[in-house]
């Protein structure tokens, strides 16, 4: 009897431990796959490389091409309303001498009230000569606005092209040969992307960034195109800083970034953490 049963523990061990290769086999199938599968379809995303001065540089021209839009919308604005004064002048005009020259007591007109109503002519007159002056001095302030305006236009157009001339040469070879040298020391995905499983944060409605850190610089990349999105500039100043600083004093050890949130450590022995959710994108 002892014989038997011990076969038949023996049997079921055997049976066990073959499956469970079994299984295992197939789960290192599976992970192959996966892998394979993976490294099909995962893209290698290149992040983009600037200066500090640069994302500066970018935010201005939107804000200035911001302003040139604003400009030209109430350059055309006034243009209308100029071509609206004039078109009124015109028919204060026509009225005016059909007024001077008629020999009729009364005579209708809409140009004087809101709404048609029949005046006195000699009144008409005078009330159209006085309308006649208020609507010469409007058509008078509409075309200095609009040649201020244009004024203004070209003025914020040739800021723009010093701009772009000097994003230009952030963009240039030289500029671009300096910051391939620097080395990113440090980098952190969204600790909350990780945590539901997503880590481009592209399925969940996470986070879809990614930080690097360069020397005292702290640089913000889309995670989806590698685009530079801003950037928390270090402290130039070092230990000549006057007052408290207003970033890293020195070289970036370490980064932590979870939810809006940004944390680093430093070998000027300090921690700083930055508010994603409040810095300007660019």
């Amino acid at each position: 009897m002892a014989v038997k049963s011990k076969a038949k523990a023996e049997a079921i061990e055997y049976e066990r431990e073959k499956r469970i290769a079994s299984a295992m086999k197939t789960f290192d199938e599976l992970k192959e796959r996966l892998i394979n599968v993976t490294a099909e379809e995962g893209d290698v995303i290149e992040l983009q490389k600037a200066s500090p001065h640069y994302l500066k540089l970018k935010r201005e021209k939107i804000e200035l091409e911001g302003k040139i839009k604003d400009a030209g919308e109430e350059l055309v604005n006034t243009g209308q309303e100029a071509e609206n004064a004039r078109q009124l002048l015109d028919q204060i005009d026509v009225e005016l001498r059909e007024a001077m020259m008629t020999k009729k007591e009364k005579m209708n007109s809409s140009l004087v009230h809101e709404s048609t109503q029949e005046i006195v002519t000699g009144e008409l007159v005078i009330r159209l000569k006085k309308k006649f002056h208020g609507v010469t001095d409007e058509v008078s302030e509409f075309e200095i606005i609009e040649r201020q305006t244009k004024t203004e236009i070209k003025n914020l157009k040739d800021d723009l092209n010093v701009l772009e001339e000097d994003i230009a040469i952030e963009n240039g070879p030289l500029m671009q040969k300096i910051l391939k040298d620097k080395v990113i020391r440090c980098a952190g995905l969204n600790a909350s992307n990780t945590a539901e499983n997503d880590v481009t944060g592209s399925s969940t409605g996470g986070v879809q960034h990614v930080v690097t850190c360069e020397d005292r610089h702290i640089f913000i990349h889309d995670l989806i195109n590698g685009v530079l999105r801003c950037i928390f500039g270090g402290d130039g100043q070092g230990k000549l800083h006057i007052g408290e600083p207003w970033g890293h004093t020195s070289i970036i050890t370490c980064v932590y970034f979870r939810s809006s949130k940004v944390y680093t450590g430093s070998m000027d022995n300090t921690i700083m953490c930055w508010d994603v959710s409040r810095m300007y994108f660019a």
